[in-house]
């Protein structure tokens, strides 16, 4: 069956309910929602979903709170599915001084807890087979210098599709951000990440970690009214088993505004890692409504002009232009979206009018 058969083959009908209560420093709320399908659900045979929901409806009922007190904030939430199963979560914010503050944040989701429209902090999807804690930091130690990081460690109870048993991860990151002056701003980040992963070797599977290490400086000079430069060199470090890759990406932006009317962003790119795994994303300044965080492997370069022209109060036009090489290949994409040879050139724009 195809996908334009296969729509609206199923219907869902929903019904539910929210009240709270509310003092002067405390909430506390209540919800029941229920789901019914036209189809009965079925987990299939994949060991990985032996816990998930099956048959035709399930319900959810759930409490939630928060307390503010003058430094400390707490909340939670707990819920309960059709099958007795739990779902909770419990943190704090706490700002202890204008110049540290310090957040926690504790989840647990039972295998077989079922909610469809859920939406929690975690590193599966789903709300279902998670326990993990989080816990963040803020430290301003002197003027124009911030501290910043986190670290969340997790343990899935049941197999997932990217793992073959029970496992645990972590991921850390921290960022110094120094203001040395009006016009010049930079920061310096790290994040690693060691995450469980499946490997099929002679038909035998086992998990191993794959740890993936990301390492940035970023440097913003505001050369004066009209034009901004930003300057960016990042690594990407992947280990996985036997399997090793490293690469970097630099790039410089020049950030133009001749006249108020009219904005212009440049950037010259320059990328070299040992392959996808090591791959790197940077965001794109795009057209309106569009969003870009692209990623580079392999050894290339990537250019692009974006303009913003504001020739009346009514009307503004956008212009992309771009062109990448990706030397060493001879097609990359997929799908309607390949490309023939080693380089892509693009060209976008809309107009914008206002009534």
């Amino acid at each position: 069956m195809s996908e334009t058969e296969d729509e609206k083959s199923v219907n869902e009908q929903l019904a539910g309910g929210y009240g709270e209560l509310r003092f002067n420093k405390f909430r506390l709320g209540a919800l029941v929602a229920y789901q019914q399908f036209g189809l009965p659900m079925s987990t299939g045979t994949s060991l990985y979903k032996a816990k998930s929901f099956t048959g035709r409806d399930n319900y959810n009922f759930g409490i939630d709170y928060q307390l503010a007190l003058t430094r400390i904030q707490f909340f939670g939430e707990a819920g309960l599915s059709k099958n007795g199963k739990l779902g909770i979560v419990q943190g704090l914010v706490w700002h202890l001084h204008p110049q540290f503050s310090w957040s926690a944040y504790f989840r647990y989701f039972d295998p077989g807890f079922h909610t469809f429209y859920g939406s929690s902090l975690a590193e599966g999807s789903g709300n279902h087979n998670e326990t993990g804690f989080y816990t963040g930091v803020m430290i301003i130690p002197v003027p124009r210098v911030k501290i910043s990081g986190y670290f969340d460690i997790y343990h899935f109870p049941w197999v997932t599709y990217t793992t073959v048993a029970p496992s645990t991860g972590s991921d850390f990151m921290t960022q110094i951000d120094l203001s040395l002056s009006r016009k010049l701003s930079l920061y310096l980040k790290g994040r690693y990440e060691s995450k469980p992963q499946k490997l099929t070797t002679n038909g035998v599977a086992a998990d191993y970690n794959e740890n993936t290490t990301k390492l940035r400086f970023h440097a913003e000079y505001i050369a004066g009214a009209k034009i901004t430069l930003r300057s960016r060199f990042e690594y990407a470090g992947y280990a996985f088993n036997r399997l090793h890759e490293k690469g970097f990406l630099a790039f410089q932006d020049i950030l133009y505004a001749p006249f108020r009317q009219l904005k212009m962003w440049f950037r010259y790119a320059f990328f070299n890692t040992d392959g996808y795994n090591s791959r790197i994303y940077t965001f794109e300044n795009d057209l309106l409504y569009s969003f870009s965080i692209p990623e580079f492997h392999g050894t290339g370069q990537r250019i692009y002009l974006n303009l913003k022209w504001n020739p009346t109060a009514k009307i503004t036009a956008y212009l992309k232009a771009g062109y990448t090489l990706h030397q060493g290949v001879t097609a990359w994409g997929s799908g309607n979206d390949i490309t023939p040879g080693n380089n892509r050139t693009e060209i976008r724009g809309l107009l914008y009018f206002r009534f």
